[in-house]
């Protein structure tokens, strides 16, 4: 807790390398975990995958909420997620800057910064904006060049 400089929850899981930690409510937490490991200056992955895990804070029990490993998606480090509405998820594998929406075992889409010549331009700390979750009027004043 930033104001008073304190840790008041740590938990250690089967998620490795996690990143990203969203309360979804009701003593529910979903967690990007990288499931990787660093071997000397490289970082390996456990199963070619990476995990969103469930953590239950009240009966302190832990599932898998979305694996990614039918999509094929895997970040070493980094990466972050979104439970939307629907149940999809939006995944940002930052370390192949590649955005994607994830329904169960299907793909949605998926999102690459082309900047031409096989250049991508890198992503980080993406946002998914669901339609009135944030107020946005203020874009149809704006005037751009």
């Amino acid at each position: 807790r930033p104001s008073t400089d304190e840790i008041i929850w740590l938990e250690t899981g089967p998620w490795l390398m996690q990143h990203d930690v969203d309360y979804q409510g009701n003593g529910v937490f979903t967690i990007f975990g990288n499931d990787a490991l660093r071997k000397d200056t490289d970082q390996v992955s456990l199963k070619g995958y990476s995990t969103i895990w469930a953590y239950d804070h009240k009966n302190r029990s832990v599932r898998v909420f979305q694996e990614l490993g039918d999509v094929g998606i895997f970040t070493a480090s980094e990466g972050l997620h979104k439970v939307l509405p629907n149940g999809d998820v939006f995944v940002e594998e930052q370390n192949s800057h590649i955005l994607h929406r994830v329904n169960g075992s299907k793909l949605r889409w998926s999102y690459v910064n082309s900047q031409g010549d096989g250049k991508i331009g890198a992503l980080h700390w993406s946002r998914y904006l669901n339609l009135g979750e944030h107020q946005l009027d203020w874009i149809k004043q704006a005037r751009c060049n």
